[in-house]
């Protein structure tokens, strides 16, 4: 059977590396949101970096390619993760919203 991993797991994780960084790493407080943000987006221009260098092909077919681009998704995530701590939201309103949308979707193109 396959581990999941929950957002709340990734919310637990990013507040442990933030303990064990306190006081070198900026808290994790509203005033501090859009700064991880513009965090998160860097790093989804590394991302991005790795699809236009190496293509998607590489992506998909090329383990060492392959990790490298899901090790830049975690940092995107984590960073996200920081955003989501400094504004109070929890794994279940992400959830409960993400669950809405997702079905307000379902009927919004057709």
């Amino acid at each position: 059977m396959k581990e999941v991993f929950t957002v709340e797991e990734m919310l637990e994780l990013q507040q442990e590396l933030h303990k064990a960084y306190e006081g070198e790493w900026d808290p994790l407080e509203s005033d501090f949101a859009c700064s991880y943000l513009l965090w998160m987006l860097g790093e989804a221009g590394e991302m991005i970096d790795v699809l236009k260098k190496e293509g998607t092909a590489a992506v998909c077919d090329d383990p060492e390619v392959r990790a490298h681009f899901v090790e830049e998704t975690c940092d995107l995530l984590m960073y996200l993760m920081d955003t989501l701590l400094c504004l109070g939201i929890s794994a279940e309103e992400l959830g409960e919203s993400f669950r809405r949308k997702q079905k307000r979707n379902l009927t919004r193109w057709k």
